[in-house]
């Protein structure tokens, strides 16, 4: 025999048949895979569908209709929450918190719990009393109104002490000392104790210290009037003296700054007023007296009638500027930066024309020279308003400026032609 012939093996009994029982568990499980494959890919019965697809795909029943109980309930519910989106939460939580109880699911019972709760929070908030407002920013007095009103009240104290010597005429240094110095320091603490308590409004300041420079330009009005009064009646009555004494024009200067701060303030507090306006009122009194003052004393005669007739002018256009200004304040609403710059112009204008005049002549004219002066002021008053006509207003924080005139064009058709109409607002 050949070699390989003596070295090939025989298997097992055992061993084949464990092979053998492999193969057909394995032909067996092939079967199976494939049986299942085509029953997937193929329809049953002809192509019908099976019977659970046709469960899952057939729609679900409707919900049986509410009965008029749950009717009820639901209008009861929306009338509640009307009540709530209305604000009337109080009312609200009483009729949620009893829908609860009569609630027949438990989802309606949490729906109107969960309800109730909110319109009890809301309630309890509005009950709550709101903080009250702060004052805005915009509307407190700023620095340099208080500074300056600081500084009015310190001259204003300073006149006050001079006009108490002047009256009570003391006979030692003690009683005219501590009374001066307690006189010029009440109205600076007077200032900064209501500052301190309570901030000063917007533009207050400004009006008090404006009220007294004005109130003080009427007393100085008044003294000269009545120097001019008295020269001329002594003039035709030389045995007759209607000069007043120091005691009596102290106390009308005294009076006129007074006064005028109380009008001031009461106008500052009880108007909405901004600086800018308190300038504006300041400088067209200012200005009106000094350009009616200076027209009548070029078209008067040189007598003490004709300054007499002067300071009368001044005076009623001292006034008449006063209640210009009051007037027209609101709606010009001019900033303090415009109202400086005009006053300059003004200076600029009578300055310039009066030195033209003094310069090229050397006979000088009272009259003339007086013409000129407010005849230059004038026209650069005129300059400096409309060359700061481009400047910002200044308005209170809660006003806004006024739009003036707008008129819109409308065209409306109509069987056989169209309407035309113009509407704005005024």
């Amino acid at each position: 025999m050949k070699p390989f012939d003596r070295e090939r093996t025989v298997p097992e009994p055992r061993a084949l048949a464990r092979r053998r029982f492999t193969a057909r568990l394995g032909g067996c499980v092939c079967a199976a895979v494939l049986c299942t494959t085509v029953a997937h890919a193929e329809p049953t019965d002809g192509g019908a569908p099976r019977a659970d697809v046709a469960d899952r795909a057939s729609p679900a029943p409707a919900p049986p209709p509410p009965t008029a109980q749950e009717r009820e309930w639901r209008e009861r519910y929306a009338r509640a929450r009307e009540d709530m989106m209305a604000g009337r939460f109080r009312d609200a939580q009483v009729q949620l918190r009893a829908l609860a109880s009569e609630a027949k699911s438990d989802q309606d019972r949490a729906l109107a719990l969960e309800m109730a709760k909110l319109a009890g929070a809301w309630a309890d908030r509005s009950d709550v009393p709101a903080p009250a407002p702060s004052q805005p920013r915009a509307s407190i007095r700023t620095s340099g109104e208080l500074t300056m009103l600081y500084a009015t009240s310190f001259l204003y104290g300073v006149g006050t002490g001079v006009w108490f010597l002047l009256q009570t005429q003391p006979e030692s240094a003690a009683t005219a000392t501590l009374p001066f110095a307690a006189l010029v320091a009440t109205p600076i603490v007077a200032v900064a104790t209501f500052d301190l308590v309570k901030k000063f409004p917007r533009g207050v300041p400004h009006a008090l210290s404006a009220g007294m420079y004005l109130g003080l330009g009427q007393g100085i009005w008044v003294n000269g009037y009545a120097s001019a009064r008295a020269r001329r009646v002594e003039r035709t009555d030389p045995d007759t003296n209607l000069r007043w004494q120091p005691e009596t024009v102290s106390s009308v200067l005294w009076a006129g700054a007074t006064l005028g701060g109380v009008v001031g303030g009461a106008l500052g507090s009880t108007l909405v007023t901004t600086p800018g306006r308190v300038s504006f009122v300041a400088s067209t009194t200012l200005w009106s007296g000094v350009v009616t003052g200076l027209t009548a004393t070029a078209l008067s005669p040189r007598s003490p009638a004709g300054r007499e007739a002067s300071f009368l002018a001044g005076g009623v256009g001292y006034n008449a500027g006063i209640a210009g200004g009051l007037l027209f304040a609101g709606a010009v609403s001019p900033s303090v930066a415009r109202v400086r710059l005009v006053d300059l112009s003004g200076v600029a204008g009578g300055l310039a024309t009066t030195g033209f005049y003094l310069a090229f002549t050397r006979d000088v004219d009272p009259r003339l020279a007086s013409g000129l002066a407010a005849l230059g002021a004038s026209a650069g008053l005129a300059a400096g308003w409309l060359l700061t006509s481009g400047m910002p207003d200044e308005r209170p924080w809660n006003e806004r400026k006024p739009q003036g005139l707008q008129l819109q064009p409308h065209v409306a058709p109509v069987v056989g032609g169209a309407t035309l109409g113009v509407g704005g607002l005024l």
